[in-house]
């Protein structure tokens, strides 16, 4: 199964269904001691029934009964083996309600709620889990592929199957154009726009070289570089003009804070002559 599920069709429906796998196993993890404290309980009651015999066959037993193979008729038979008769009354031994208080419990909290939280809280968000089954099947294909090239560049693998492999056709048609998008277009939402806008950019840049038929590497490197130099050039100019309007927005600050400040200690002092004149009167 697993080796169907790095198949690109079923890779999602194999990964969902580990992934579900592992959760029912934590939460039941979770939730054995109640499950193995009836266990005990069912094995102590229950002594002539064989499926009880031993507490191995008793957790089976439990975990059968809590898919829904509660089988109360099998058990109800040991249970009238402790029942007696006195004329026309029924006398009930202590041990055969017990038993049915228990069986009654298990039905409620086991098969009725224990079942259902186990099966809601493993499939409680379904989106989530098939992005994480789609995030678990490329990382299945990416092993595939790491697979299939270690198997091409090993030794003992014969020859003439690796060549078989590694032989395979390439269309250099199909390659060059990958996506084609409008970047002009508003209504084009299959790319970002800030991507679309970098995108256009580097193909406005590289027009003069894909209209020419014949266009040297060296001459496309030493144009490139250039190009790289004259962006840094002009980002390094643009940085010092923001340095700039920074200080002179900080020294128009600082002298405002001056202004304020002398205005503050003027007023100050005026305040301060006021009183001593006061004082003197």
């Amino acid at each position: 199964m697993l080796m169907v599920g790095q198949l690109p069709a079923f890779g999602t429906y194999v990964a969902m269904f580990t992934h579900i796998q592992f959760e029912f196993a934590k939460l039941l993890l979770a939730y054995s001691g109640l499950l193995i404290g009836f266990t005990v309980s069912f094995c102590v009651i229950f002594v002539g029934e064989p499926s009880f015999g031993n507490p191995f066959t008793g957790l089976i037993k439990v975990l059968a009964m809590m898919a829904g193979e509660l089988d109360f008729e099998g058990l109800i038979t040991q249970i009238d083996q402790g029942l007696e008769s006195e004329g026309p009354f029924v006398i009930y031994q202590p041990l055969s309600v017990c038993s049915q208080i228990l069986f009654t419990l298990f039905i409620v909290f086991v098969t009725v709620i224990l079942m259902n939280l186990l099966v809601g809280i493993a499939v409680h968000d379904i989106q989530g889990l098939r992005n994480h089954a789609g995030l678990t099947k490329l990382v299945r294909q990416t092993k595939l592929i790491l697979f299939t090239e270690m198997v091409l560049h090993n030794s003992s693998i014969p020859y003439a199957f690796r060549k078989w492999m590694s032989d395979h056709k390439i269309n250099v048609e199909n390659r060059r154009r990958v996506l084609v998008v409008k970047p002009l277009n508003p209504l084009e939402k299959r790319l970002p726009k800030d991507i679309l806008k970098a995108a256009y950019e580097i193909a406005q840049k590289n027009i003069p070289f894909m209209n020419e038929d014949n266009v040297n590497l060296s001459e496309h490197v030493i144009w490139m570089r250039q190009q790289s130099e004259e962006y840094s050039d002009t980002n390094l100019q643009l940085v010092i003009e923001n340095l700039a309007n920074k200080l002179q927005s900080y020294e128009d600050t600082i002298k405002t804070l001056k202004e304020q400040l002398l205005d503050t200690n003027k007023m100050l002092e005026s305040v301060v002559k006021s009183l001593a004149k006061e004082k003197s009167n």
